[in-house]
């Protein structure tokens, strides 16, 4: 928090645990706060406690999707049912017509993940990224759920073994750790070798159809989006 004062970041991101201890400094030094939350409960007690927006997450998010199966849409609806702050809706999104969707419910907007993972900025391996645009809306799968740290990710051949040893009972973490650690997953991010790390992702992928700049992704989605909005009265025979 001291540099993210001292260099005059102002919006920033909680999530994982309660923000309420930091909160009070953040607010303090002008920072907007928006908080990443899994249930409609923490993030009601997260508005509460003063961060300016939520966003929620549901079970198609890659990386960490909390431990319950519900789904970004569901949600994000729940949450506007009892919250007065903007709602963020994160997990699987990764087309225009899903941001019509979410702008249509009342959402203000939408997190991408996965989504970005071809922009050109993005400093994956090419390999990496040309493996994404082969994938569709399968090629996810969970880890970590028999430790509490439910974990989505490429299906690949260390998310398989991971499967393998918690289906067995292997529950030591330190048993685990060479296959889920993160140097696996920079090596992966690095080389483009895309069978080893547990490597973050959500079923979004199916939209990486090409490696492109992110401005153009972000337009694409746009353009998207605003055509969806535009035939929604009519219906989509209509």
């Amino acid at each position: 928090m001291d540099l993210i004062i001292a260099e005059g970041v102002r919006h920033v991101e909680t999530a994982g645990y309660s923000p309420t201890r930091i909160l009070p400094r953040l607010k303090d030094a002008g920072c907007t706060v928006m908080h990443k939350a899994t249930t409609v409960r923490h993030a009601a007690a997260a508005a509460a406690a003063g961060a300016d927006a939520v966003t929620m997450i549901g079970a198609e998010c890659g990386g960490h999707p909390g431990q319950g199966d519900l789904p970004a849409m569901l949600l994000a609806a729940r949450a506007l049912d009892v919250l007065d702050v903007p709602v963020i809706v994160g997990g699987g999104i990764g087309s225009g017509r899903q941001l019509a969707a979410a702008l249509a419910m009342g959402a203000d907007g939408v997190l991408l993940g996965t989504r970005m993972l071809v922009a050109d900025e993005i400093w994956a391996h090419h390999t990496y990224k040309d493996h994404i645009v082969g994938l569709d809306e399968n090629a996810t799968t969970t880890v970590l759920r028999s430790l509490g740290n439910t974990y989505r990710c490429l299906a690949n051949d260390t998310a398989a073994e991971v499967r393998r040893l918690e289906a067995e009972g292997v529950r030591d973490y330190d048993v685990l750790r060479p296959h889920v650690g993160g140097a696996a997953q920079r090596t992966a991010y690095e080389t483009g070798d895309s069978r080893h790390g547990i490597l973050s992702l959500g079923p979004a992928a199916a939209w990486c159809d090409r490696t492109e700049p992110a401005a153009a992704i972000l337009n694409r989605l746009v353009t998207d989006a605003v055509a969806a909005l535009d035939t929604a009265p009519r219906g989509r025979r209509g």
